[in-house]
């Protein structure tokens, strides 16, 4: 854990601000499963304590917080940091409001059945982007041709003097 930890946090500094506290997180996580990297997560946690970016401040006071408290409180810092449980299958099913979101979605194109959006979209692509053939600009060109050739009167009938006919 102590690797991985030290791998961390030479990547630190060169991290965005979201980035940042991100790891802010990770590390706090890595000191519930790893007691011996504590004082060095807490290290980095004071240096952040007075960061320009809000959100890195204000993790960085509350690990520190929750660090500081005494050790009766693993349980929950434990808890804390543990995985929210998903929503069960009946509240995500016969919510008012997801059913609403997806009628919106569906209203404004949204495609349930991905295969077939995604064969609608290449198709989109394929019409926005296609190219006329080679063949086709010749053909096109060579029957616009022969339409002005028709129309125009002939320069052979004009060298017999008939005039316009």
């Amino acid at each position: 854990m102590h690797a991985q930890f030290n791998l961390i946090k030479s990547k630190l500094q060169e991290c965005s601000p979201q980035g940042k506290a991100i790891l802010l997180t990770a590390f706090m996580k890595m000191t519930k499963h790893s007691a011996e990297i504590k004082p060095d997560v807490i290290k980095i946690f004071e240096l952040h304590r007075d960061h320009w970016d809000i959100e890195i401040q204000q993790r960085s006071c509350e690990y520190l917080m929750m660090l500081s408290m005494q050790e009766s409180s693993n349980e929950f810092i434990s808890g804390a940091l543990d995985k929210m449980p998903n929503f069960s299958e009946e509240i995500q099913t016969n919510n008012v409001l997801t059913k609403r979101i997806l009628a919106l979605k569906v209203k404004d194109g949204f495609h349930i059945n991905m295969k077939e959006a995604e064969q609608q979209l290449q198709e989109k692509m394929r019409q926005q982007f296609a190219q006329p053939k080679l063949d086709d600009i010749y053909a096109q060109s060579y029957q616009h041709e022969e339409t002005k050739q028709a129309t125009q009167p002939s320069p052979i009938g004009d060298l017999l003097g008939f005039g316009d006919v």
